[in-house]
């Protein structure tokens, strides 16, 4: 599950077709809502859509943020923890407010 919310915070860094945010709110939710419900994979010339989680999973969890004491600054600071991580590292460990409002989320699944 961690790993479908760690997708959600890599739009922070400014992917091509991603907008660049710098606080919360709607460019961010948008951003946020796209990378935890699907991942685009392109190769070999092909292009393949996977689901990850569902829509209001992913809306409820970004709801969460703003209130839950886990600044821009610091969510954008674990996303760059993730992008360095390498495959088969255990990841690096996610803020307790995350966490917390992926917890607070789970019935939207």
């Amino acid at each position: 599950m961690g790993a479908l919310v760690l997708a959600g915070v890599a739009l922070v860094s400014g992917c091509t077709g991603v907008s660049r945010v710098s606080e919360y709110g709607k460019d961010l939710k948008a951003n946020f809502v796209s990378t935890c419900t699907t991942d685009v994979r392109v190769g070999d010339g092909t292009t393949s859509t996977i689901q990850l989680a569902p829509e209001r999973y992913c809306v409820c969890v970004y709801d969460k943020l703003p209130d839950s004491g886990l600044s821009f600054d610091d969510l954008k600071a674990y996303e760059a923890k993730v992008a360095k991580a390498k495959a088969g590292e255990n990841p690096p460990e996610m803020p307790r407010e995350l966490r917390k409002a992926m917890d607070d989320c789970e019935g939207q699944r």
